[in-house]
Parts: C-alpha cells; sequence; structure tokens
C-alpha cells in the first residue's frame, strides 16, 4: 500500500469515530486545508466558510457560492455567513480600478469594518495587499504565510494559496481582524 492510500485510510476510519468538530477538521485537512484545534470557534467558522467557496469562479462584483465572487465580496462572505458581521453591498466599481486610481476605496471599507493588526495574523483574519496604485487585494489567512483563501482572477476561481507567492511577497500587506467586532 503506498503512503497517501495509507493516510487516506486512516482519515476515513478517524473520520468514522471522530467528533463532529474532529471530522470537520479532518475534512479540512484531507483537502489541504489544516486548523489548530486550540483556534477560537468564530476563527474555525470563518476559515471553514473560506474553504467552502474553494473553486466557485472568480467572477467580478459576484456573491454567489460555486456561481462566481472577487476577492473583497469573498471576504464579506465569509464574515456575513458566519454571523459576525451585518450584511452590506459593495458599490459598484471597475474590475480594474487599482491600475487607474490612488484612492484607497477597498482599503476604507475594510477599515469600517475590520481592526488593523500588527501580526502575524491569525487563521480568520484578513491579509490585504497593494496591487496596482491601492490596496486591492484580500484573502482569508488559514495559517500565515503557508495557507490562504481568496478569489484570483488569473486562478479563475477561489483558490488555496500561500502567502509567499512571488507576485504577493513582493506587494506590501497588510492585516486585520473582527476579532474585537464580533456581532
Amino acid at each position: 500500500m503506498e503512503h497517501d492510500d495509507f493516510i487516506a485510510d486512516v482519515t476515513r476510519l478517524a473520520a468514522v469515530a471522530a467528533t463532529p468538530e474532529l471530522r470537520e477538521m479532518l475534512e479540512l485537512s484531507a483537502r489541504g486545508v489544516v486548523i489548530d484545534a486550540e483556534i477560537e470557534p468564530w476563527r474555525r467558522a470563518v476559515v471553514a466558510e473560506a474553504e467552502s467557496w474553494l473553486r466557485t469562479p472568480w467572477h467580478h462584483n459576484a456573491r454567489i457560492k460555486g456561481a462566481g465572487v472577487d476577492c473583497g465580496n469573498l471576504l464579506i462572505a465569509c464574515f456575513v455567513n458566519t454571523g459576525l458581521m451585518a450584511d452590506f453591498e459593495l458599490e459598484p466599481y471597475d474590475h480594474d480600478f487599482m491600475m487607474h486610481r490612488d484612492e484607497e476605496k477597498f482599503l476604507g471599507i475594510v477599515q469600517e469594518h475590520l481592526d488593523e493588526i500588527e501580526g502575524p495574523p491569525q487563521p480568520g483574519d484578513v491579509a490585504l495587499w497593494r496591487y496596482g496604485r491601492c490596496f486591492s487585494h484580500g484573502a482569508i489567512v488559514v495559517r500565515w504565510p503557508e495557507r490562504i483563501i481568496h478569489a484570483l482572477v488569473v486562478q479563475r476561481q477561489v483558490a488555496l494559496d500561500d502567502a509567499r507567492a512571488r507576485w504577493l511577497i513582493t506587494n506590501p500587506v497588510r492585516f486585520f481582524s473582527i476579532e474585537k467586532r464580533r456581532l
């Protein structure tokens, strides 16, 4: 039996006997999303919600799981769908606003709903990168910097990535948390 097959068999067997919480962690682990058992429940909920959007196609200014979402709307969905934030709609915006404007509109929206933190960010926090002329790309942190979940136009979907990817690591990043503002 190959190592990967053995690990898959052990994971399946453990999931049968596990509590619902452990089963959820095993399922996420099998998909590449690993969450520390000691993480606060609200943080696990945000990461699990982000994970549920994986492979949703990237679509500008959309927020429909399985059909389309962009990075800003993914962030909103993760906090709204877990009950941590009241729902709101983004004003329409150009898909390439960051290439032609200096106005920090996206950053302003994030600052309105989350608190900036020093870092390193914890699971369920937000990483916001400067891309183009302003801060314009956001992700949910799973495990910094190894794992983030974001809606990315070049991958054409919501993806699990490494924040040390060349195009991310060369851009300034800021971190935010909803920890003190939870409903």
